[in-house]
């Protein structure tokens, strides 16, 4: 079982996780065009593990377009309406059938995850965003966060959306570790028989790390033993 040892450092709880902490086992998620990188950990702060690492699909595969339903072709707008409505509708179908999939056979292995925290990398309004390429990518990011969410709390969990870049920057205070260790700590978290363990899975693992630490210290904090 992997392990670190803490320091002792001070934690400081951000309100982005305290507010949902609780469970013993959290999933992170990192978003995609089309699909996420989850991650399942259980564990504490001081002994993270990675019970599971995954692709997750939320679109089709079988209809490409589902993957950038906002793209009409390279970098060009989706402007039909009918066309954009059918994609949006498949992939929130896709996405909900998929997530659910996945949180029953988690159950079913005796892992009951409380909390999925869904990592995007842009919180910025599209309709602000006046490149047409970009506003589309961000459409679609913004629109692959949602149906991911809603998978997810349609299967029972609490949600929590944050930016990576807000991870990154909260991590070394909350984990007691300075910034370049916090990344080699990530690395090591690796399951051996996993597969792919690339920049995405790593901010889903950190989501995860991260709740997971709030969650010990809201109940350290509930049993009187912080201040």
């Amino acid at each position: 079982m992997p392990s670190m040892t803490m320091d002792g450092k001070t934690l400081t709880v951000i309100n982005d996780f305290s507010s949902c902490a609780g469970g013993q086992l959290a999933l992170g998620v990192r978003i995609k065009s089309g699909w996420a990188a989850l991650v399942l950990m259980g564990g504490t702060r001081s002994a993270p593990v990675v019970l599971d690492t995954r692709r997750v699909e939320l679109a089709d595969p079988a209809t490409p377009a589902s993957t950038q339903p906002h793209h009409a072709g390279a970098g060009t707008p989706q402007t039909d309406a009918r066309v954009l409505r059918r994609l949006v509708t498949l992939i929130e179908r896709c996405a909900h059938a998929n997530v659910a999939a996945l949180l029953e056979e988690y159950r079913a292995a005796g892992w009951f995850p409380g909390v999925g925290v869904v990592v995007g990398t842009s919180a910025t309004d599209p309709d602000t965003i006046t490149n047409p390429h970009i506003r589309i990518h961000a459409l679609e990011g913004h629109l692959f966060r949602r149906v991911a969410g809603e998978a997810l709390a349609g299967a029972g969990l609490r949600i929590r959306s944050v930016l990576e870049r807000e991870l990154v920057s909260a991590a070394p205070a909350q984990l007691g570790y300075p910034p370049a260790q916090v990344t080699k700590q990530l690395a090591k978290l690796r399951p051996p028989a996993a597969g792919p363990w690339r920049h995405e899975q790593k901010m889903a693992a950190l989501a995860a790390w991260l709740q997971l630490s709030s969650a010990g210290r809201q109940a350290a904090r509930s049993h009187g033993r912080l201040t």
